[in-house]
């Protein structure tokens, strides 16, 4: 494996511990709200997007985009506040900021860059986006 899926998999078991993550998954990302039932909200996917490089003598510094959605779902059972909506988000990142290098050999650290929480998507459903930016070292042995 590439540590990219090193990376992926080793945030997937981390954000399981999460006792309310009733879904989390990167393999399976799920597109339209309606993807989504019940039993699986509150949710979590994520994915990898572009990977940025800096070149250094012996090395390269790779930065690498992970994009984490929580989606959330109001329910006759579960009514879904902004503060609960918020809350999650801040759990994510407290859950992260734990073991920043994820625990990985060449991992620097996954470093927080934003967070889009949108509360006027069409009901029942809340989502809010956590950006980070995996940066990690590679060996090579070119010039």
């Amino acid at each position: 494996m590439g540590i990219k899926t090193d990376i992926l998999e080793a945030l997937e078991l981390k954000l399981k511990e999460l006792p309310w993550a009733k879904s989390v998954e990167w393999k399976r990302i799920r597109l339209m709200a309606g993807d989504f039932a019940d039993h699986d909200v509150p949710a979590i996917q994520f994915y990898a997007g572009a990977t940025n490089y800096t070149h250094f003598i012996g090395r390269l510094e790779a930065s690498t985009e992970i994009s984490i959605e929580l989606v959330m779902m109001q329910t006759s059972a579960s009514v879904v506040e902004p503060q609960d909506v918020m809350n999650y988000a801040e759990d994510i990142e407290l859950k992260i900021g734990e073991s920043p290098n994820l625990g990985i050999p060449g991992m620097v650290h996954l470093k927080y860059l934003s967070d889009e929480i949108d509360l006027h998507t069409i009901e029942p459903y809340y989502y809010v986006r956590l950006t980070f930016a995996a940066i990690y070292h590679k060996r090579f042995s070119g010039c």
